[in-house]
Parts: C-alpha cells; structure tokens; sequence
C-alpha cells in the first residue's frame, strides 16, 4: 500500500504515519529477501498452471495435486494447491454427473410383505377401512367415497 502511494508522488515519511507503520519497519519490509516458503509457492503456481493448461482447463484442485505428485514428484497438500488456484482464479470444469438408472423392481421388491394393501391392493385397503368403521359406533359409521 505504501509503495503504490510513493508511486502517486505521496512521501515516505507521510505515509508511514497515516496507515499506522513506522518508517523503519516499513523499509525492514521493503529490505526483506523473499522467504523460502514464498519462493517454492510462486514456483509452485506455475507448475499449476501448466498442469491446467495440459489438461485443456478441465484439472481442479484433486487432479492437479495428483498430477503434481504422481506425474511429477512434487508433494504437495491439497489446500496449499486449492489456496493458490483460488488467488490465480483457476477453476476447473465441474464433474460431468452420468444420468441415474433405475433397476427394474419386481412388484415383490417395490411394496413390503407386511403391508395390508401389498398382497390385493387398493381393494384391500378398502375392505379394511370399511371393517374399521364398521367397528365404530353406529352414528359415526359414515363412508366417505
């Protein structure tokens, strides 16, 4: 933030003081050699990205991790990968979702045996609401059809 400020003709010693950073501390940044950890995710971005590219833009973050560890011998973790493909703006394509079969059920398979309706269908269900009513009191015995 402070560097594209400088580069707007903004002072160092200005800056520094408005976004709460000492001028030493800032110039201990600016100093700093890149870090180990870093250096192997830059390159590391661009193994992905070749390894996207190869695959014609279909690799996620699974395949490419296992391209990079089968193919090429890198061990790697998996965020670390999906992290770097997240900032980079790589996706890839979503899995392709084969339409589901439905097995042939036999009429023994589809409906269980305990059933009352299972054995003579709707006929049977029938019989035994008309008994259940007929066991009621005879002001309440009103069919409904």
């Amino acid at each position: 933030m402070i560097d594209a400020l400088t580069g707007q003709g903004i002072d160092v010693r200005h800056a520094c003081p408005t976004l709460s950073v000492s001028e030493s501390g800032y110039y201990a940044w600016k100093d700093r050699p890149t870090s180990p950890s870093e250096l192997r995710r830059f390159w590391l971005a661009g193994e992905i990205v070749d390894v996207h590219k190869a695959s014609g833009g279909t690799y996620g973050a699974t395949r490419v991790r296992a391209e990079l560890i089968h193919g090429r011998g890198t061990h790697v973790g998996h965020n670390a990968i999906e992290v770097i493909m997240r900032s980079l703006g790589i996706k890839g394509l979503p899995t392709r979702r084969l339409p589901r079969r439905r097995k042939a059920r036999e009429d023994h398979l589809a409906r269980p045996r305990w059933a009352p309706w299972a054995q003579d269908g709707k006929d049977r269900l029938e019989q035994l609401r008309l008994a259940k009513l007929a066991e009621q009191p005879a002001r309440r015995r009103r069919v409904k059809r």
